[in-house]
């Protein structure tokens, strides 16, 4: 799983050259900017050997639970600032914050459960970093529909009353997928409604992994 995760970080990476190199020979004209502000809910998948901090250990063997059998639907809320790189390319950098919610009870086996503590509450703080190819220029099509990829890296945290606070870097590597419909503007500026969905492929350690469907409202300008 470590070996195939940075792969795809690197695959990223290349993904990311390959837009900016795209900007330098294509670029005429000052490119659109898009400040985005987003919102969604969280679809668990995946399996677990543990919840940070806690691993799922039966007769001292880690045993592995699935998702939904962890975690119920979380709500993130995010913003980010990018800029279009040649017409099809959007490069952007971001800041999520996802709320994770957590079973109150999590059966390891048919005898054995986890009982988490009700004060408890995980928390994920995120930078991402996105790169999307747009089917049609964002700037002139009444409805344009992208496709990307995404890192994100950041810290979760686990905490609550009477307990400290835990903390835990992290990363990920998500696709992204949706669409831009254009609400109205103008030549300097205009405004999108955008269906905004993530698919965490990957992820470090035991990082919540959660396909993320969510809206986001984008503004398009020229500085």
């Amino acid at each position: 799983m470590r070996k195939s995760f940075f792969l795809s970080l690197v695959l990223a990476a290349l993904i990311v050259g390959a837009a900016v190199e795209t900007e330098a020979v294509t670029r005429v004209k000052r490119p659109w900017s898009v400040l985005a502000f987003s919102a969604g809910g969280g679809l668990p998948w995946g399996q677990y050997d543990g919840l940070q901090p806690f691993d799922f250990i039966i007769n001292y063997r880690p045993v592995d639970v699935e998702a939904d059998s962890v975690y119920e639907t979380a709500f993130y809320l995010g913003a980010s600032y990018g800029q279009q790189v040649g017409r099809r390319f959007l490069v952007s950098v971001g800041f999520r914050y996802t709320g994770i919610a957590v079973r109150d009870t999590i059966p390891l086996s048919v005898d054995t459960i986890m009982i988490m503590d009700p004060l408890l509450s995980w928390n994920q703080y995120d930078v991402d970093v996105d790169v999307n190819m747009y089917l049609a220029d964002p700037s002139a099509a009444l409805l344009a529909p992208y496709l990307g990829l995404g890192v994100n890296a950041g810290f979760n945290t686990v905490g609550g009353r009477g307990f400290q606070t835990e903390t835990r870097a992290t990363a990920a590597l998500s696709l992204n997928l949706g669409f831009d419909l254009r609400l109205f503007g103008n030549r300097r500026s205009f405004v999108t409604l955008s269906s905004a969905n993530t698919w965490n492929l990957a992820a470090s350690d035991d990082r919540p992994r959660y396909i993320n469907i969510g809206a986001a409202l984008k503004y398009w300008f020229k500085p």
